[in-house]
């Protein structure tokens, strides 16, 4: 018996070895994207690209240590066990087969085969536990001096590893200090019950228009009515591209606001994306069409625009030149550095009130108290 169960984990592990060549190198013609997420490479780059190193690492490995724990089980004592888990394993491998051929859209090949991979780690850790006889060591560990000091490290890591997850959100409690709150929202978080999102305290509304020189959010014009029809203060912001001119980004961006004043000054989001997370466009190109781009705006509005920038995209491209622009910082994991207007203090929140293709929304706070809320509402209608 324990012949065959080390059998089928090497038929497991080869199964893995030629689906990820299939998928990658030999990537047949019929397959198409919804079927996998983060193979072939390319999505690897996308995830990364949209989710952050964090959030991509967190995907990728998580499917691979969660079935560890498989592996872990089919090389441990006992045949009943082993075998148990081969049969958890098959049932699970059958279904992912069966919707990928009936091509339902739903099976995600790839976990699969991180899935399969963990479970071959796990035997293999298994294994060298055994061999190494780490039990042992772990034991000798317990009665030393040095159990506490090992112990803390242990600690730390966990309450590193829960933030950079993001299952914990310090934020939120740091967040506490600023009560005037808000969200930012796209066409991705679906229809809004503008309305219930007020009555959670919710003071302002960034929504996006447009992006580059031609795209806009089609559901703009519909998410600015409601909410500034719920007493929401509204500001509308603009995807800058680095692959168009700052002129006609600007025409993209004022013929959405159709000439109409908001609440909110209108905002400019620099972040890096796609191939540029890896590749960075040069600073002097990027400042000299966000110069375009800004001076049109406030010469269209007659307001200084807000610029929202990642930590990254504020060193490389704001750093120098833009110190006259209020600033709207994403900062998920603590406080941002510096002076701000805006801060969006997490990619995570859940509220009651919309029902889109994004499950979470960003939740952002104002730099000051109801008093200097209102006086900067005041301002921006004087």
């Amino acid at each position: 018996m324990k012949k065959a169960a080390r059998i089928a984990g090497w038929v497991l592990f080869a199964l893995y070895l030629a689906a990820l060549l299939r998928l990658t190198v030999f990537r047949p013609g019929r397959m198409t994207a919804p079927a996998l997420n983060l193979i072939p490479f390319a999505e690897w780059g996308r995830t990364l690209a949209q989710e952050g190193p964090v959030r991509f690492c967190y995907l990728f490995f998580g499917n691979i240590v969660w079935f560890m724990p498989l592996g872990w089980a089919l090389a441990a004592r006992g045949v009943r066990l082993r075998w148990a888990a081969l049969a958890g394993f098959g049932l699970s491998f059958g279904i992912e087969l069966g919707q990928f051929l009936l091509r339902t859209g739903v099976s995600e090949v790839d976990d699969l085969l991180l899935n399969t991979l963990g479970a071959v780690l796990g035997w293999c850790a298994a294994a060298l536990w055994r061999r190494w006889r780490l039990g042992r060591a772990l034991s000798r560990l317990r009665r030393s001096r040095w159990r506490w000091l090992f112990g803390a490290v242990c600690l730390a890591a966990l309450a590193a590893a829960l933030v950079l997850c993001k299952a914990v959100r310090p934020n939120l409690l740091f967040a506490r200090q600023w009560p005037v709150k808000g969200v930012d929202v796209s066409e991705y978080q679906g229809r809004i019950d503008w309305p219930v999102l007020a009555r959670q305290s919710i003071c302002f509304a960034f929504i996006k228009a447009t992006e580059g020189s031609s795209s806009a959010d089609p559901a703009f014009a519909h998410n600015r009515r409601g909410a500034a029809e719920a007493g929401i203060a509204v500001g509308a912001y603009h995807f800058f591209s680095f692959d168009s001119p700052g002129a006609t980004q600007a025409e993209n961006f004022l013929a959405a606001l159709g000439g109409q004043a908001d609440a909110l000054p209108p905002v400019v989001d620099v972040e890096l994306y796609g191939s540029y997370v890896f590749s960075p466009k040069p600073a002097g190109e990027v400042r000299r069409e966000l110069r375009v781009l800004l001076a049109a705006l406030e010469g269209a509005t007659g307001r200084k625009p807000i610029l929202y920038a990642t930590g990254r995209a504020r060193r490389l491209y704001l750093a120098q030149g833009f110190g006259q622009y209020p600033l709207w910082l994403r900062s998920v994991y603590l406080p941002p550095a510096g002076e701000w207007l805006f801060w969006q203090y997490t990619d995570r929140g859940r509220l009651p009130g919309y029902s889109g293709p994004e499950r979470f929304i960003d939740l952002n706070a104002f730099c000051g108290g109801e008093q200097a809320w209102a006086q900067f509402l005041a301002a921006g209608a004087a």
